[in-house]
């Protein structure tokens, strides 16, 4: 990964998950960039000083957050962004202008069980950007991939994915794991996700292992949630 996109505003959730981004990535990543986007306010003028004013408070209170997290020794590229509109559409217009290839956002917690796992703003961008989205739950703390599940179907068992994922888990060599959820075992599925994984992990020889897991079960989302709760499991990718 060469360029990351971190969307931040000025809660812990979102700066822990910008500490997550600097973490995961070392000295590996030349540049970081920070982006902050002040939602539009409905108001019965056009915007006061006094909006403006606070507006600059909070850049300076993110540039100051960002200046803690990073030491003079880190050898990283950061810039931060900002600018005012539809948080989603400025996000999603961001990665379409420039080339990343990971954008990092934070979790609250929720109480509807969808939420929970995802949140709304991060699962509006996972179904709007074209690039793989990182979602860092508040308290979440890098140490490490060592085992991570990546949720599968038919269409994501496609070359370009797995090509993805190889290179990608080449940097952390953490061990996979195929999980496929459905209410009905069939067997036409695991013997196809075997010969694509075999196909594009075994020829070229990896040096992590993998594996392929299939589950009956019609509740693909708890399936999911119980495999995060999962002290041998650190990530899921969909």
């Amino acid at each position: 990964m060469k360029r990351i996109l971190v969307a931040v505003d000025h809660t812990e959730v979102s700066m822990n998950a910008l500490s997550y981004a600097l973490d995961m990535t070392g000295h590996a990543v030349p540049m970081i960039d920070v982006l902050h986007i002040e939602p539009y306010v409905l108001t019965t003028g056009d915007v006061s000083l006094e909006d403006s004013g606070a507006q600059k408070v909070m850049v300076q209170r993110i540039e100051q957050s960002i200046k803690s997290r990073i030491s003079s020794e880190d050898m990283v590229d950061v810039a931060l962004l900002t600018g005012r509109g539809n948080i989603v559409e400025e996000i999603v217009q961001q990665t379409r202008d420039f080339d990343y290839d990971l954008l990092v956002v934070g979790m609250r917690d929720k109480v509807d069980i969808l939420d929970r796992w995802i949140g709304k703003t991060a699962l509006k961008l996972i179904e709007a950007v074209q690039i793989p989205v990182l979602v860092v739950p508040a308290d979440a703390t890098f140490e490490g991939f060592r085992q991570i599940c990546v949720a599968t179907d038919q269409a994501t068992m496609s070359a370009p994915i797995l090509d993805q994922l190889r290179d990608w888990n080449s940097t952390y060599q953490a061990r996979l794991i195929f999980l496929h959820v459905q209410a009905q075992k069939r067997d036409d599925f695991i013997m196809t996700a075997t010969e694509i994984v075999q196909s594009y992990f075994e020829k070229d020889e990896v040096d992590f292992a993998f594996e392929i897991q299939v589950v009956e079960n019609p509740d693909i989302l708890e399936v999911l949630l119980d495999m995060t709760k999962s002290e041998e499991n650190n990530t899921i990718h969909n």
